[in-house]
């Protein structure tokens, strides 16, 4: 039996899908079936007799009143009292997070391109200034954090486009090594922290990270199946990356470095859908 507080629409669609329940028991109109009424209700289809698996403090009554209780991925503080007070059958917990999954859902590798914002720097044969090297540092993690949060904001986007491909729904958000709550936690946080970095620095640099928190998310909503255009977003937030950079440090970046930057990213994407095609 499958008895839960979701609307009978969606538990008969889960129903359907899994085909191993015999019956559903679901809110049906106002009736919210949680708590003591889901007991009530399991009460009238089964008698006393009967064994529960649930995953939610809300279950507690109904755990109370079962044979034996089945704990599905419970808050730790309800699990300990749960064995203190009923038999526990069965107890299945979430592995906590690896370090790797989080790496990954961060795309930490993808903060390399984040070096570009140290060209300025470079180019101006200026690293023996302390003050100058530690803003570029500065800049460098906050728009790292400031990317990690629109890459999970994009992953929570296409969850299920990404559950439905051979290999994305590998992804951690997809493949539900983390959980869609944590990912909106960990989005908000890590932009908050870049801004709060950013601001640091200079309104400027705060403006620049602005702009490119904007353009990315207006390229993955709308432009990045755009032929072209896509190239030529993806080759001005690289070139934005530099002139982030001169902001951040307080050098001047010439128009030439500026022009060179937007045609050679310009030909490098150019060149990668050439090849993809």
């Amino acid at each position: 039996m499958l008895a839960t507080a979701a609307h009978r629409s969606i538990a008969e669609a889960v129903s359907v899908h899994l085909d191993i329940f015999d019956e559903v028991l679901a809110t049906d109109g106002t009736h919210n079936l949680k708590g003591k009424a889901k007991l009530e209700a399991i009460r009238q289809s089964l008698g006393e007799q009967f064994v529960y698996a649930g995953n939610s403090r809300a279950d507690i009554p109904i755990w109370r009143a079962c044979k034996h209780a089945i704990l599905v991925g419970v808050p730790s503080q309800v699990a300990r009292s749960m064995r203190q007070q009923v038999s526990v059958e069965r107890e299945f917990k979430w592995p906590a997070p690896d370090f790797k999954v989080l790496l990954k859902a961060l795309r930490v590798h993808q903060w390399l391109k984040n070096l570009l914002l140290f060209v300025p720097l470079l180019t101006a044969i200026n690293l023996s200034s302390i003050s100058r090297l530690l803003h570029v540092m500065v800049a460098f993690v906050a728009f790292s954090l400031a990317a990690s949060s629109t890459y999970i904001f994009n992953d929570l986007l296409d969850i299920e486009n990404d559950r439905a491909h051979p290999r994305k729904c590998l992804r951690p958000f997809a493949s539900g090594k983390l959980s869609i709550i944590s990912g909106v936690v960990m989005s908000v946080v890590l932009m908050v922290v870049a801004v709060t970095m950013a601001l640091s620095l200079s309104q400027g640099f705060f403006f620049m990270l602005l702009l490119y928190v904007i353009m990315t998310v207006f390229y993955t909503l709308v432009l990045k199946e755009l032929v072209l255009i896509d190239v030529l977003m993806l080759a001005l937030l690289y070139t934005l990356r530099i002139l982030a950079g001169s902001i951040a440090t307080s050098v001047v970046t010439s128009f030439w470095l500026m022009a060179f930057s937007v045609f050679i990213f310009s030909a490098l994407h150019w060149s990668s859908d050439v090849r993809n095609w």
